[in-house]
């Protein structure tokens, strides 16, 4: 029984440093619609943000490709902006935009196997009233993993980074964010492992934001402590920030050698977060994102929407390559493949009979187009009406 105990510890030890710490590792990007963040001030499309997580993923084998969503940011003076419309809902210090900045965008993310984290910045906001207008909005979605509030922005018109989380707050709000689902996972974040609870651990993933490091081996160290200090819960750390270029732009690629140097550095790490700020500069955009200029993006009509039984689809293409063209349910499952090959043109046009496929009849409700080639993925909402 030694012998062989022998034999499988020789065995992991022989594997690769990044293979052998980083297979239950979530690692990805945050993003948030600070537009100065982006090329011409324009919100990356979905295809890049899939390209960004799967990309920032090989980088460490066996890891999960994650993301970090951020969908209210603080304003001033305690109010935020939540982004979707408020559909006749009212709380205060919340203003609501007049779109769903993020519903396209989680539909493209349910057709992989990208996890999602929902972030909120508080203000003065009330957060039990946040987490539950947001997850009962956005639950539908397979790719939605959990929760995460940045403390620092929670009540920042009456505390300097932020009010210092209770035990009693983080119990509640964990335990509200599993009553969606009970495999959800909160995250709290602040760059001041002081900010957070005390005591209450649960199973809540504690975030470290910090920056303005003088070198990796400071931030190495420095992020040691705050795996010890909340060790053994899962840690996270965010990096790529501006003021940390001046080293981390030495390196060939910043996101695997600091993230390796973090992996073997704090046993309970357990994800790894590149952030919107310089996302672009590791992963260029390489698909200009102005499509009335230079008509260089994926653009699908269809008519008549929402429509009863049939509807028109007809598919723009910047280039003619290896297109599949699918219809997909709420839960972003396959239910019906209209195309698959090159074109003859630059242009497809399909007729989608949901009436009657091979004797099944669809149910109405919300599905979606979903255009894809190796570069571009397009989801586009319809509506069957019976």
């Amino acid at each position: 029984m030694l012998r062989f105990a022998s034999i499988l510890l020789f065995t992991f030890f022989l594997l690769p440093i990044n293979q052998l710490f980083s297979q239950s590792i979530n690692t990805g990007f945050r993003a948030s619609r600070i537009l100065q963040s982006y090329p011409n001030r324009v919100f990356p499309s979905e295809a890049y943000w899939i390209k960004a997580a799967n990309n920032i993923s090989k980088n460490f084998s066996g890891s999960q490709p994650s993301a970090i969503w951020i969908v209210s940011l603080y304003w001033s003076n305690g109010e935020i902006g939540l982004d979707f419309p408020s559909e006749g809902k009212y709380l205060p210090y919340v203003n609501f935009m007049n779109k769903d900045y993020s519903e396209s965008y989680l539909n493209a993310f349910d057709t992989t196997d990208i996890k999602v984290w929902l972030q909120i910045e508080p203000g003065a906001a009330n957060v039990d009233s946040l987490i539950n207008i947001i997850l009962n909005r956005y639950k539908k979605h397979k790719c939605v993993a959990g929760f995460g509030i940045d403390i620092e922005w929670y009540l920042a018109n009456e505390y300097k980074y932020g009010k210092q989380i209770t035990d009693i707050e983080a119990e509640r709000w964990e335990k509200l964010v599993k009553s969606y689902n009970s495999s959800y996972t909160l995250f709290l974040k602040h760059f001041n492992s002081g900010w957070l609870p005390p005591n209450y651990r649960g199973n809540i993933i504690f975030v470290d934001d910090s920056q303005e490091f003088n070198s990796l081996s400071s931030m190495v160290n420095e992020f040691k402590l705050w795996g010890k200090k909340f060790n053994p819960n899962d840690v996270w750390f965010q990096y790529g920030y501006t003021a940390d270029k001046k080293w981390w732009s030495l390196f060939d690629n910043p996101m695997k050698t600091i993230g390796e140097n973090l992996i073997q550095n704090i046993p309970n790490l357990k994800g790894l977060i590149w952030v919107d700020f310089t996302i672009t500069q590791i992963i260029p955009l390489k698909v200009n994102l102005n499509i009335n200029k230079n008509n260089n993006d994926i653009i699908v009509y269809n008519y008549p929407n929402p429509f009863n039984s049939e509807t028109q689809i007809d598919i723009h293409l910047p280039v003619k390559d290896d297109i599949n063209v699918e219809i997909i349910d709420i839960l972003g499952r396959k239910v019906k493949k209209l195309w698959s090959g090159i074109p003859i043109s630059n242009k497809i046009n399909l007729v989608w009979d949901a009436k009657s496929d091979n004797g099944y009849f669809f149910s109405s409700g919300l599905y979606f187009i979903k255009v894809y080639d190796k570069e571009n993925i397009l989801i586009k909402k319809i509506q069957l009406l019976k």
